[in-house]
């Protein structure tokens, strides 16, 4: 019996034929999957499908804009992509298309954004691309973007590779490759990489060129959930295969019972009449029985890994699509063109592998080639197709081929009508779709720290009065102005930078926006006297140009002791001369004495002979004599009077007994007024200190003796241009001999400027190298005001004091000329700041004096003249009753034109040619004239000068003269060859290409002078 149980289950189990149409139901499924899901059949399109014909009516003019890129700036450890993000939100859901178009030739790179629309409406493809421009610039500050161009525009489209006016067919770009990947990072820690290494990864040769289109077009809504609907009927279709349970079982069962049973009953009649009868019974039973079962079962359960495979591989993809519909939904491809299939193939590999990621393998990664090298008639008819979809920024459309060989698994399940497209989700999209890291040629990216965006005081009533310039912000100059507070300048000001920064402008424009006096003490360059020479007093050390800065170093004001006064002005020696021993006594000792000599009680600071002073011809004789009369050595007293006698000496001979002397300039003169005192002309440094330092002895004493209060307002600045020779570090001046007291001298003088705060006195300190700087001179100082810093230890030394943090101190090797990282000591956070620029009256200085001669206008026959001669330099040699450098000498023309002029008309026609180009292209403003048109042939140039002559220009009449139409030919290759000299300077991608425009135009011009 059990035997036979078994034999019925297991007949029970599903038939072969069942079993094979399960089969083929999870086949079905399983193919649609691979097609529908994976993407099989992309790495198969070139071959197995053809291009569909473009069905759109526009021409490209109507639907697609374009801007390039021409600088781009990043923020340190900035995040690039969330940024990107941003920008292509913009398009998400529109039906629009995004794309970066990057042309890469031998010397350049070109990257370009441009926009397509679903619609042919030029107007709306260039507010898009407008939109996109500004926030671009928006997330990207400081980047610079060209002008919106329109597809047909000229060097300014990102087209110029693809549309027909240049040229565009299988001749120059006959090789295209498509390539269809997920962009993904491979961890946390390799992120995505820039595209500057597919731009600098390949080497081309001096011919060789190619251009990649990235192009991302976002999808509707409804397209978004009828992906989703698919892939829910896709994984309901397949999910009762991914597993099968064969269960089989039965059972048998024997039983035996018995049972024994007894009743009875009976009846009464009612004892009254008329009642029912009475009825009684009873019942008993007995019963007994057994049961056995016996069973057997048996379950086997079957895992299909393919299909549990694909269906983890749909929940991966409705994750990406859940994610799409916050981020939007893109079909995305990379188009690349070249002349040669190699650069195709090359740069294809090179962008898959750059975007792969570890989720790149949930669509098939796929590049496709179509090569027209051979000219095979269905290739080239195939790019041409390509073509015309790719100049709308649209994914070209394929058709399946019929007859496809069945060695391809699973064709039959291949999409009919499909783009070689990947999509991804708006986060991926920005992986895809990537901005360089690095600098490319072509396009320079800066990196840049970040620093405040405002001024902003911890002190809300501290209130900025003096305008300086306006927030720099990632190389971008914003609208909002810096101001320093002028109660803050009183605590003195630190400004710093290497050469050509921008120190001077800087301190220019703190004088300008300050209204009170100032004294200038500069011991460089003597550019101070030429910036206010209409409003400040001039005083310097050659007496041929300047009122001599006459100082009696011994010299003191009423108000001050002596001994006040010798203190100080030992400090100062101590700073400019190495002193070491005993040598600051013996000098103290043998000033005194002439002091003595000269009538001081030195007790009571008074002179019975009046306000006489020793010299320095003074204490060099007692120097001497007090030497000779002490106990020193001989061999001490021939080292002290050898080393002090020489520099006391050296003070009282040559220009120095010009300026050490008495009859001092008044101490009102120097500083209740705007002065400057010009030391740019002292050779030896030691006597640039001395006097530097003697100037600020005497303006502590004068403060002091002028004190009315405490802490007085802004009454007046100092400016020790080129501090450190007064104020330097005395480790690297004097080393181990004398640097004790030169140190300690250096910190009493600054000191010194330090409490002049208190009498309304503010100092500018300005310094190219901080660290020749003795520390406290930095310390001491409220506001610092920082420029372009090339050395790493000065970054450090004065971006620490001023609150920089590592990001921001490294910024200040980069910062361009003019602009500064500001600090007050109330503000929040240190600002960049661009300087405004100091404007002064234009004037030519001689002798120390201003000079402005008067201009009387020409008249008309002067004025043909001056003009004829400047477009035909022969004529300058032709004998004229006019005097053509008369002509010139009496003309308004700038001062450094004039001198070119002479130098040219004095050089012989053979030598003019440099001259005459650079005075010619100024004086006919020819920049303008190449800006406003396009470079021609040379007939056409010739032409379109002669027009932009005759509007604003008049000549003589030289109809009859032989040599004009060589002179005009002449004249238009002269200013062909400067414009291009000038442009070679920029080394800009727009220059470079112009320049090979004006090439051509000057090879026309040489062959209409051959012909001539």
């Amino acid at each position: 019996m059990l035997n036979n149980s078994k034999e019925l289950a297991k007949s029970m189990a599903p038939s072969a034929e069942q079993l094979a149409q399960v089969k083929d139901k999870c086949d079905r499924y399983y193919g649609q999957c691979l097609a529908g899901v994976f993407k099989e059949y992309l790495p198969h399109i070139a071959e197995c499908y053809s291009v569909e014909d473009y069905q759109g009516l526009g021409s490209p003019t109507e639907s697609v804009a374009s801007f390039e890129i021409s600088k781009l700036v990043l923020e340190k450890d900035d995040k690039v992509l969330e940024k990107l993000k941003n920008v292509y939100q913009l398009l998400s859901g529109t039906g629009n298309s995004i794309a970066m178009i990057i042309n890469r030739s031998f010397r350049q790179c070109r990257i370009f954004f441009a926009v397509g629309t679903e619609h042919d409406d030029s107007e709306l493809a260039k507010n898009l691309a407008m939109n996109v421009r500004d926030a671009f610039l928006g997330n990207f500050p400081g980047s610079e973007c060209d002008d919106v161009h329109y597809y047909s525009d000229g060097r300014g489209s990102a087209f110029n590779a693809l549309n027909e006016n240049t040229g565009f067919g299988v001749v120059d770009f006959n090789s295209i490759g498509i390539v269809s990947n997920i962009a993904t990072d491979f961890s946390e820690e390799f992120s995505t990489q820039g595209i500057e290494k597919l731009i600098d990864g390949i080497s081309l040769g001096r011919d060789e060129e190619y251009t990649l289109i990235l192009v991302g077009r976002s999808m509707p809504a409804n397209q978004l959930m009828q992906k989703k609907n698919e892939l829910y009927r896709l994984y309901t279709g397949l999910s009762p295969f991914a597993s099968v349970q064969r269960n089989w079982s039965f059972q048998e069962s024997k039983s035996w019972s018995q049972n024994l049973g007894v009743s009875g009953g009976t009846e009464l009649p009612g004892a009254i009449p008329g009642l029912p009868r009475l009825n009684v019974g009873a019942f008993a039973s007995v019963g007994h029985g057994t049961a056995k079962t016996t069973g057997e079962g048996g379950s086997v359960t079957l895992t299909e890994y393919g299909v549990k495979h694909m269906l983890d591989t749909i929940e991966k993809q409705m994750e990406r699509l859940e994610l799409c519909e916050a981020l939007g939904l893109w079909q995305f491809s990379a188009y690349i063109l070249s002349p040669d299939v190699r650069l195709v193939s090359e740069a294809s590999h090179m962008y898959l592998s750059l975007t792969q990621g570890n989720k790149s393998n949930l669509e098939r990664p796929a590049i496709n080639i179509w090569n027209a090298q051979g000219r095979n008639p269905a290739t080239i008819a195939e790019i041409t197709k390509l073509r015309s979809y790719l100049t709308h920024l649209e994914h070209p459309q394929f058709v399946k081929k019929e007859g496809i060989p069945n060695t391809f698994f699973n064709q039959e399940n291949w999409p009919k009508r499909t783009t070689c497209t990947a999509d991804l989700s708006g986060e991926e999209l920005v992986k895809a779709i990537n901005i360089p890291r690095s600098s490319v040629p072509g396009l320079p990216v800066i990196e840049c720290a970040p620093f405040g965006r405002e001024v902003s005081s911890y002190d809300a009533t501290n209130r900025g009065d003096i305008h300086i310039g306006c927030i720099h912000h990632m190389h971008h100059d914003e609208e909002m102005s810096v101001e320093l507070s002028s109660d803050s300048l009183t605590s003195h000001v630190f400004v710093t930078g290497s050469t050509g920064s921008g120190k001077s402008n800087t301190v220019y424009r703190l004088l300008d926006e300050c209204s009170c006096n100032f004294l200038v003490i500069e011991p460089a360059k003597g550019e101070y006297r030429y910036e206010f020479a209409d409003c400040a007093k001039v005083y310097g050390t050659n007496p041929m140009t300047d009122d001599l800065l006459r100082i009696n170093p011994f010299e003191f004001p009423e108000g001050i002791h002596i001994y006040e006064h010798i203190d100080r002005i030992l400090e100062v020696f101590n700073v400019c001369w190495p002193m070491y021993a005993a040598m600051p006594a013996v000098l103290k000792e043998a000033i005194i004495r002439a002091y003595e000599k000269v009538g001081w009680d030195m007790t009571r600071s008074t002179n019975s002979l009046g306000r006489y002073y020793p010299t320095f011809a003074d204490v060099c004789r007692e120097v001497d004599a007090y030497i000779d009369s002490s106990d020193y050595s001989a061999d001490t007293r021939g080292d002290y009077k050898g080393s002090l006698k020489t520099r006391l000496e050296s003070m009282t001979n040559g220009i120095n007994r010009l300026l050490f002397c008495n009859g001092s300039v008044s101490d009102e003169e120097l500083f209740d007024g705007r002065v400057i005192a010009d030391l740019s002309r002292v050779g030896s440094s030691e006597n640039k200190a001395l006097i530097m330092g003697i100037l600020v002895i005497k303006l502590q004493e004068r403060r002091m003796c002028q004190r009315a209060a405490s802490n007085e307002t802004l009454k007046h600045i100092t400016v020790l241009e080129e501090a450190h020779n007064l104020l330097r570090n005395s480790q690297t001046i004097f080393g181990e001999t004398g640097g004790g007291i030169a140190s300690k001298s250096v910190e009493m003088i600054s000191n010194a400027i330090a409490e002049m705060r208190t009498y309304g006195e503010g100092f500018i300190i300005v310094d190219q190298s901080p660290g020749l700087l003795d520390m406290a001179a930095i310390r001491n100082t409220n506001t610092k005001i920082i420029m372009r810093l090339p050395d790493e230890g000065d970054r450090q030394l004065v971006g620490k004091a001023a609150g920089l943090n590592d990001g921001q101190i490294a910024e200040l090797a980069k910062l361009q000329r003019g602009v500064a990282a500001v600090y007050q000591n109330e503000w929040i956070e240190p600002v960049l700041c661009h300087i405004g620029k100091h404007e002064r009256k234009e004037t030519v200085i001689a002798d120390g004096y201003e000079y402005a001669p008067e201009s009387e206008p020409l008249s008309s026959q002067e004025l043909e003249c001056l003009n004829t001669c400047l477009i035909y330099p022969r004529r300058i040699d032709m004998p004229e009753e006019s005097d053509f450098l008369h002509i010139v000498e009496k003309s308004g023309l700038q001062y450094s034109m004039k001198r070119d002029i002479f130098l040219m008309a004095r050089s012989s026609y053979s030598d003019r040619k440099n001259l005459y180009c650079r005075i010619a292209y100024d004086y006919f403003d020819m920049e303008d004239f190449f800006d406003a048109n396009e470079v021609a042939d040379g007939s056409d140039i010739l032409q379109e000068l002669q027009t932009y002559l005759s509007q604003s220009w008049i000549f003589e009449d030289l109809s009859d003269w032989d040599g004009l139409l060589s002179s005009q030919l002449l004249f238009a290759q002269m200013m062909v060859f400067e414009r291009g000299e000038r442009l070679r300077k920029l080394r800009t991608p727009r220059s470079v290409e112009e320049i090979g425009d004006l090439s051509r135009t000057a090879l026309s011009l040489s062959a209409l002078m051959g012909g001539r």
